[in-house]
């Protein structure tokens, strides 16, 4: 499902220019780059974490913990944060529409 999913997305995605896309279906956390598109892997909300598997080579950033994502938009600037249920920042970010970083 997963595979059939991202062959119907991505084209959509990379067709209209899309700078982010958030998901969690994954118990997990990572941050990808994969032509230009950020994606947002957020599922570490309380449920049982799932193991990452093989590193993405695409991956900026991945690991196992409970989290939430704090984002903030400023007109064409995207920030954010994932912090875990300590409070600490595991990872972060700084988006500006259609520079793809």
């Amino acid at each position: 499902m997963e595979k059939e999913m991202r062959a119907t997305l991505v084209p959509l995605l990379e067709r209209y220019n899309v700078d982010v896309f958030l998901s969690g279906h994954k118990h997990n956390y990572e941050r990808l780059l994969v032509n230009g598109i950020t994606y947002l892997v957020s599922g570490g909300g309380g449920g049982r974490l799932t193991a990452l598997g093989a590193p993405d080579p695409n991956s900026q950033r991945a690991l196992l913990a409970h989290h939430f994502l704090l984002i903030e938009v400023d007109g064409d600037r995207l920030t954010g944060a994932a912090i875990d249920y300590g409070g600490n920042v595991i990872d972060s970010w700084e988006l500006t529409s259609g520079d793809g970083s």
